[in-house]
């Protein structure tokens, strides 16, 4: 992706700014190892999982999952199969491969178990550019569409549905709105997100056009009456509330809109309360200027909680218990100096009436054009809190957004040559507010897809979040997990960048094993329910915190209900009225397992650890430890400090009487220092800003530069992993490692020495010279044969 594409695809998706941890341990050692992705076959190919679509895959929404029709072609019938989705986003000119190429990748992600494609950056960058497109767009009068792009990209849509993949279309992520399209100009430099501006959202010319784009689009790629078509998102991150919650409100009413949105404000008022008069009354007090209220501002917010401040010192009340007071009801409690802040929640129950509204016009045109009730979404629910609930009441599911170690960028979005990271994973402090925390905001009565997540290059336990994202996502039963994402534009590097899992081998290793998991439910959902009541009086008043965390606080506060409960529990929000749960006065501590035992993972250590009857999974710090029925790994002294291993069956039968089992290594994955002689790995370095920062080290041609580029050259090199592995198994078997190559393919067997049998367990030790190094590893084990 060229430095454009980067600099928007930042702007698209969720920054936040880390703490400083620790760095990576002395550098380890690297091996080179590139997969030929087109010729890959034997235990790493899960392409038997999928099956070509027919009208009998279609899929469609049944007690908060998605479910096939079946053959009786009927919704809601015995014959219904629920879906999982394990997918992956193709961003800009990705999703315009050429015939040839669109074959080729179709089966690509067939062999990888992705069964779902996310069609991302449709619309971002509209141009006359044809080979490949960049954009469906063409850079006239919206939508003007380019017919080869359009060509190219039905087909990759056909070739996809012959290898059993769907697709979640993106309608609006990143067009360049502007006066061509018949709108008053704006100044782009004063907005944070010019691209995603949420004009777009009470605009009645920008609906109008954004209808008539969804509806050519469905049309052109032939996705009426489309099995294919699974789901469609109307709104990558944009919402008036999400520009209210991120102090974005510039980019909501530039001075030329503030009267559109300010007459909508009026007639709202007048609609709730007859008048604007009436609403001022409402308010506690009126004001000659009461009669034409003014829009408000996020900072009055902060009044307002200066005043349930005001109101704590007086009545001893934390604001999270003032807030849980108001869970058990449908109105507000009106208190001593609270009437103040009934406009604010007045205005943002406005907000959210006018993201519903134009969510729910969209969502009737997209099922209208596709002559079927399309599964549908209006925005990730963290851009615009907790209140993005009622927002999307009408939505048909719910999606979110998630990354872990995001670069920052210094000097502003997307410079290739000053970035850093903290160095963050899942395992060492991420578990909590970058995963587990997401249940907070799933509807239980909807089906919930995490649409994109990722741990990006080249942050050194970037390759554990597949595969623990799986697991989690398992436990709590969602719907659906979008890797972010394929590849960087269509050049399909073979070494690490960007977001990109292609080239990213150490990562990419683990990623059919990681469907193979989610899809055929080998963790299964946890049994006990635990909805936490979330009405819309309890939506609004922590609508008006600028807290971050003050959803997590609430549910802290008020029920005992921390992140990590969801280790035990399947969690989600409740916005109908229902029991209330007790409070949880003793939250559990760690270690955290699963209830029947197959997931523990354990803060302290930095450690979790997967044993289901088919699977074992180790990630995070690899501490020796006995273990009967999971793994045990005891590094050596040159091993990494982090881990991530994956053993899983290939007949299905239990790892213990398995014959044939795949076992994976994964780890960090980094490019070639450029004009290195011998070629050698790039380093990680510290970052010259210091607050325990990293970077990659500067590219001889930019060596005044604070970083490399996140663009590696290839060869990629995978971090090594010398160390013992061990699993209980009938030691009396014989047995055979084959480490295996890019494709796939066995190469000559580790020598007898290499494993060892004791106490009914089988252990072997990896990567010890050249030649018996690979990321994954074919165990043979011969039932027969002592």
């Amino acid at each position: 992706m060229k430095c454009l594409r980067f600099f928007i695809a930042i702007c698209l998706v969720g920054l936040g700014l880390p703490q400083a941890s620790a760095g990576p341990e002395p550098a380890p050692q690297h091996y080179i190892f590139s997969i030929d992705e087109d010729m890959l076959a034997g235990l790493p190919d899960q392409s038997a999982l999928n099956q070509p679509l027919n009208a009998s895959a279609r899929l469609f929404v049944r007690d908060a999952h998605f479910h096939r029709v079946g053959a009786d072609l009927r919704p809601g019938t015995d014959d219904d199969e629920r879906v999982r989705l394990f997918g992956i986003s193709l961003s800009f000119n990705a999703n315009f491969p050429s015939a040839d190429q669109a074959l080729l990748l179709a089966k690509r992600l067939r062999r990888l178990g992705i069964n779902a494609v996310r069609l991302h950056h449709l619309d971002t960058m509209p141009g006359t550019q044809s080979d490949p497109p960049s954009s469906l767009l063409l850079s006239g009068e919206y939508p003007s569409f380019n017919p080869n792009a359009v060509a190219r990209l039905k087909a990759l849509i056909q070739a996809l549905s012959r290898e059993g993949i769907y697709v979640n279309l993106n309608l609006r992520v990143g067009y360049p709105f502007g006066p061509k399209d018949g709108i008053p100009s704006f100044n782009r430099s004063q907005m944070a997100r010019p691209n995603a501006t949420p004009i777009a959202v009470y605009h009645p010319t920008l609906v109008a056009l954004q209808e008539r784009y969804a509806r050519e689009t469905i049309a052109l790629l032939d996705l009426q009456d489309n099995p294919a078509l699974a789901m469609v998102e109307i709104s990558n991150e944009a919402s008036l509330l999400a520009a209210w919650q991120r102090r974005e409100w510039t980019d909501a009413i530039p001075e030329r809109y503030r009267e559109t949105l300010r007459d909508l404000w009026r007639n709202w008022l007048t609609a709730r309360y007859g008048s604007a008069t009436n609403a001022c009354q409402a308010w506690g007090k009126c004001l000659a200027s009461d009669a034409h209220p003014d829009l408000p501002s996020p900072a009055d917010t902060f009044s307002i909680r200066r005043n349930i401040e005001t109101l704590r010192s007086q009545i001893s009340l934390r604001l999270p218990k003032l807030l849980g007071g108001l869970i058990a009801q449908d109105k507000v409690i009106e208190t001593p100096g609270d009437r103040e802040s009934r406009r604010i929640r007045d205005f943002l129950t406005f907000l959210a009436d006018t993201d519903q509204a134009y969510f729910e016009h969209l969502r009737n045109a997209v099922q209208d054009a596709a002559r079927f009730a399309v599964p549908t979404t209006g925005t990730q629910t963290s851009y615009g809190g907790i209140l993005n609930l009622s927002a999307q009441a009408g939505m048909d599911y719910i999606d979110d957004h998630t990354y872990v170690s995001h670069p920052d960028f210094p000097n502003g979005f997307g410079d290739p040559r000053n970035w850093r990271i903290w160095n963050d994973s899942l395992t060492n402090k991420e578990m909590d507010t970058k995963l587990l925390a997401l249940a907070f905001r799933r509807d239980a009565s909807k089906p919930f897809v995490l649409s994109e997540f990722n741990h990006p290059f080249p942050g050194v336990q970037g390759a554990e979040i597949i595969p623990i994202t799986a697991i989690v996502a398992s436990l709590q039963d969602w719907d659906g997990i979008f890797f972010f994402d394929y590849a960087n534009g269509s050049t399909w590097s073979t070494a690490p960048s960007g977001f990109a899992l292609r080239g990213d081998w150490g990562k990419y290793v683990l990623a059919s094993q990681s469907a193979w998991l989610y899809r055929t439910g080998q963790v299964r959902p946890l049994s006990v329910h635990l909805n936490i009541p979330m009405n819309l009086a309890a939506q609004l008043a922590l609508a008006t915190s600028p807290a971050k965390d003050a959803l997590e606080q609430h549910i802290e506060h008020h029920y005992g209900i921390t992140p990590a409960l969801a280790w035990t529990h399947a969690i989600a929000v409740e916005t109908r009225p229902g029991p209330v749960p007790l409070a949880l006065r003793q939250p559990p501590a760690p270690p955290y397992t699963s209830p029947d035992g197959s997931v523990t993972f354990d803060p302290q250590r930095q450690l979790l650890t997967l044993s289901s009857p088919m699977a074992l999974g180790l990630f995070g710090q690899p501490v020796k430890a006995p273990m009967e029925q999971g793994l045990t790994v005891t590094p050596s002294n040159v091993s990494p400090q982090y881990v991530s291993i994956l053993l899983t069956s290939s007949d299905r039968r239990p790892i213990g009487e398995s014959s044939r089992l795949l076992l994976t290594l994964g780890s960090q994955t980094v490019g070639t220092q450029p004009g290195s002689k011998p070629p050698r790995p790039k380093r990680q370095i510290l970052h010259p800003s210091g607050k325990g920062s990293w970077t990659l080290e500067p590219d001889p041609l930019h060596d005044g530069a604070p970083s490399g580029s996140r663009y590696a050259e290839p060869p990629a090199w995978l971090a090594k992993s010398p160390l013992s592995i061990s699993w209980q198994t009938d030691t009396s078997r014989s047995i055979k490692i084959y480490p295996l190559d890019g494709t796939g393919g066995r190469m000559q067997a580790l020598p007898s020495r290499r494993i060892h049998r004791e106490n009914g367990r089988v252990t072997l030790d990896l990567q010890t010279t050249p030649a018996e190094t690979s990321p994954w590893y074919e165990v043979e084990i011969d039932i027969g044969r002592p």
